[in-house]
């Protein structure tokens, strides 16, 4: 599953036109799929596997349910829901539901009522993430929710004015700055730096770009700086990191149709878990992160919608974030949320 995940994330990043900052979970849209191949059957089902790459043993609702809890700590909250309605979810679905997914359906009645949900299970981060459910007849919907401290936080008093080599220009940001023991790597194509959270089992990877430009910026999100390192302690690292806040919403019905998933949007073969016949209409994303001197919050929702058918450092090593670079929290060597940092403009 982790390295489907990887994948999804270099394939998301590499259909975006890198304008603006931006925050994916490539976890929170997986959470949710395999939601929905607890739901689906045939070829909506199969093909999905297919192409996002994932182990079929690894899909199925007791795996899912241990890859949940595996990830889920005392800064991490995750949950899911599915809001039905014009159908009528089957004893076995509901049973599967509950003991793999902690889910009870509920009865779809409004846009309020799920934004609600969100906000809860996101604790403010997200407050809002639909309009209307009027063309909805069940919603298969995820969060998670994170929110820890640095184990060693920065220096407000070091934080300082400096300029951020962006691809839009120029641009003043508050700079955080530490010289401290780190976990360091450099790889072919970028300088790799691993952050601690206190009391949390999630660790924060930037990824460096050795070169400037939006090639070299998409070319290091790549399996090499994504997947396993072997990380080196060292004892003398500057890090130079802005402070920042990102949020962004995403359709991605078209990131799923481009990956090669188009049978889910047409009959998924819901008959003898919604009881009946259903096709995905849309799948969306909202996504949270901000980072300060103190620690990290981020959040994600994601949802699908369905509707009835019709190495070599030198001492002292510098990472200097003053030109576009990711930012990625991990758990378990699951990415949780990449972050594309590349201008404040």
């Amino acid at each position: 599953m982790q390295s489907a995940i990887i994948d999804d994330a270099v394939a998301f990043f590499g259909g975006m036109d890198l304008t603006n900052n931006i925050v994916y979970s490539p976890w929170s849209l997986f959470y949710t799929l395999l939601l929905f191949l607890a739901t689906a059957t045939g070829p909506a089902h199969d093909q999905l596997l297919t192409v996002l790459h994932i182990d079929p043993t690894d899909a199925t609702p007791s795996e899912a349910e241990k890859l949940i809890q595996s990830l889920k700590d005392a800064s991490i909250a995750m949950g899911a829901n599915i809001y039905a309605r014009s159908c009528h979810p089957t004893a076995d679905y509901r049973a599967t539901l509950k003991q793999h997914f902690d889910v009870i359906p509920e009865e779809l009645r409004s846009a309020t009522q799920v934004n609600k949900w969100c906000a809860d299970q996101t604790h403010g981060l997200i407050t809002h993430v639909l309009d209307s459910v009027d063309s909805i007849d069940a919603l298969l919907i995820s969060a998670i929710y994170f929110k820890a401290q640095w184990d060693v936080q920065f220096d407000k008093d070091r934080t300082h004015d400096a300029p951020f080599h962006g691809f839009n220009g120029e641009e003043k940001v508050q700079m955080m700055s530490t010289k401290r023991k780190l976990d360091y790597v450099q790889t072919s194509s970028a300088q790799l730096v691993r952050l601690q959270y206190k009391d949390s089992g999630v660790t924060a990877r930037i990824v460096l770009p050795q070169e400037s430009g939006r090639e070299a910026f998409l070319s290091a999100l790549c399996d090499e700086n994504l997947g396993s390192v072997d990380w080196n302690r060292h004892d003398d690292v500057v890090l130079e990191l802005p402070r920042f806040k990102i949020e962004s919403s995403h359709g991605l019905t078209g990131h799923l149709q481009g990956r090669g998933a188009t049978a889910m949007f047409g009959p998924c073969g819901t008959v003898g878990t919604l009881g009946v016949e259903m096709n995905v209409s849309d799948v969306f994303q909202k996504a949270v992160i901000e980072i300060d001197e103190e620690g990290t919050k981020a959040a994600a929702v994601t949802g699908i919608a369905m509707m009835r058918c019709a190495r070599f450092p030198v001492q002292p090593l510098r990472v200097i974030c003053n030109r576009p670079f990711w930012f990625i929290l991990e758990k378990n060597d699951v990415i949780l949320f990449v972050a594309a940092v590349q201008g404040f403009v």
